[in-house]
């Protein structure tokens, strides 16, 4: 019965990757993928962002990049040296052939979970604290991000959940060992004291 179940999720997995691929593989759409590729490589685009909020935004601004900073070193640690050498799940090209079309080869060798995918979800809770403007484009250019590494052939759809749930976790352990970076440091409110009698 499991084996079943996992076989079935398996197709939907593979069914949905080259869905994405056959998409991807316009011209435009293609460039589309091929820049989002190169902006989420490594973390880069979040690493600008975290030095510009670190020189423009004063003492919070700071914080917030030190913390988001930090939950990038998680994300990478835990995506790239961990999860990926304990899974080692083969990617598309490796598994499906010539039935998948790599626009973009993946640099890791292993799939699970998605390395670009898990950087940029554990910037984005941090960095979209900003306001909604910074909300609204970091969370579309990491769903951007993801769904590029599904659609160049990298990985698996399931590839990028696994790796976008890392990165929010990794946001969580930062905020958990930093502390929240956009909190007021002021003083404590006064206890609140009861009427005599009451």
């Amino acid at each position: 019965m499991g084996g079943t179940g996992t076989s079935a999720l398996a197709h939907v997995d593979q069914a949905v990757l080259l869905r994405l691929v056959h998409l991807a593989a316009g011209g435009l759409a293609g460039g589309a993928v091929r820049l989002l590729l190169t902006v989420g490589r490594h973390g880069a685009v979040w690493i600008v962002l975290v030095i510009l909020v670190f020189v423009l935004g004063g003492r919070r601004g700071r914080r917030l990049a030190v913390t988001t900073a930090a939950a990038l070193g998680v994300a990478a640690v835990l995506a790239e040296l961990v999860l990926m050498g304990l899974v080692e799940r083969a990617g598309p090209s490796a598994v499906l052939g010539s039935a998948v079309h790599v626009l973009v080869p993946n640099p890791a060798p292993f799939s699970f979970p998605c390395a670009v995918a898990a950087l940029a979800f554990a910037a984005v809770p941090l960095l979209s604290r900003l306001g909604p403007p910074w909300a609204i484009t970091c969370w579309l250019l990491a769903l951007g991000i993801a769904l590029a590494a599904v659609s160049a052939g990298q990985c698996f759809p399931s590839d990028a959940l696994a790796g976008a749930l890392t990165g929010l976790g990794s946001a969580r352990v930062a905020v958990w060992a930093l502390g929240e970076p956009l909190r007021r440091r002021g003083r404590l409110s006064p206890p609140v004291r009861r009427p005599a009698g009451g």
